[in-house]
């Protein structure tokens, strides 16, 4: 299974969120083909003038690109191969503000392109990446269990769910962890995990 990881560590080794990515690598086995994208090393493209404007005039317009504008869009579509032909997508990150990081979010928007990802025309029409399997990985100071009135302050699972939807994508897992009773983080990192190796094991 063809699989790319977008990762984004700043606090490095002492990452919780790392710890569900190194279990995820522990476990990996011969069907899984892994690409790693580190949001750190890597530069993810950001919109400027020449390159929203290729993208409006190539993605909404259709009208084709001069090499000018071929060029400034370039970053944003080897990013999009990337997404289009990983049959896996593993998105790890910590919360940050109750929500996405800043460039986890520039990822996103560096790749959901219409005509591509979504078909603003005909949004019952979703393009060819709906076949996808997602794993979202995170850890969050707070603490927000799904069916409790804390939920709501859980923006990341809201956000991409929302993303996902949008691409047609479905089959999306969110495995995340508290650390906000350190009498207790390990023991929600070890349901983390159980979590994780069950949706590992049903790939």
């Amino acid at each position: 299974m063809k699989t790319l990881i977008i990762k984004y560590f700043p606090s490095g080794e002492n990452s919780n969120t790392r710890k569900l990515y190194s279990h995820l690598l522990e476990r990996k086995d011969n069907k899984l083909e892994i690409e790693e994208f580190d949001l750190i090393s890597n530069k993810v493209p950001i919109f400027k003038q020449d390159s929203i404007t290729a993208y409006y005039l190539r993605n909404y317009l259709r009208k084709e690109l001069n090499e000018t504008q071929k060029t400034a869009i370039q970053p944003f579509d080897k990013i999009g191969e990337k997404v289009k032909t990983a049959e896996l997508l593993v998105f790890t990150f910590p919360m940050h503000n109750f929500s996405l990081p800043g460039i986890v979010k520039t990822f996103f928007d560096s790749f959901m392109f219409n005509g591509e990802f979504f078909n603003i025309s005909d949004l019952d029409k979703k393009q060819a990446i709906t076949n996808k399997k997602v794993i979202v990985l995170y850890s969050h100071g707070g603490n927000y269990p799904v069916g409790t009135e804390y939920e709501k302050y859980d923006f990341v699972r809201s956000l991409l769910k929302q993303e996902f939807s949008f691409m047609g994508i479905t089959n999306v897992d969110f495995i995340s962890y508290s650390t906000a009773d350190s009498e207790k983080k390990d023991i929600n990192l070890q349901a983390a995990i159980k979590q994780l190796d069950n949706v590992l094991d049903n790939l």
